[in-house]
């Protein structure tokens, strides 16, 4: 995968925990070959050949694509409103002031956290 922007480069070793040399050898990987580190499987990245799959530009319409696709995203129209959420959510109810008085006097046994410095 070509990554040739600095950024893209910081961003992918940040994720991928690179070291620096790793990092700079992104910049001289050859078409058809990109770095993998799956999550929990294995502790370091690995290098991959993908094969070629030689595709002319132009060869895949959008209707293809909508038609292979559509089910997954409906509305693949570019720059689509964003859609307003008619849920409301209410707001955080400001806390009883006798909550703290009362914290103070709950039984050690029953509390399953050990008091703050403050208590």
């Amino acid at each position: 995968m070509s990554q040739k922007l600095r950024s893209d480069v910081q961003e992918i070793s940040g994720a991928m925990n690179l070291t620096d040399e790793q990092k700079q050898a992104l910049n001289t990987l050859p078409v058809g070959t990109a770095v993998v580190r799956p999550a929990d499987e294995y502790p370091e990245p690995f290098i991959v050949k993908i094969r070629r799959c030689p595709i002319s530009e132009g060869s895949v319409s959008d209707k293809a694509i909508k038609a292979k696709w559509g089910t997954y995203y409906t509305d693949s129209t570019p720059n689509s409103p964003i859609q307003a959420c008619c849920e409301v959510v209410s707001p955080i109810p400001s806390p009883d002031k006798n909550s703290k008085n009362n914290r103070k006097s709950i039984n050690i046994e029953n509390n399953s956290h050990p008091p703050s410095p403050n208590e």
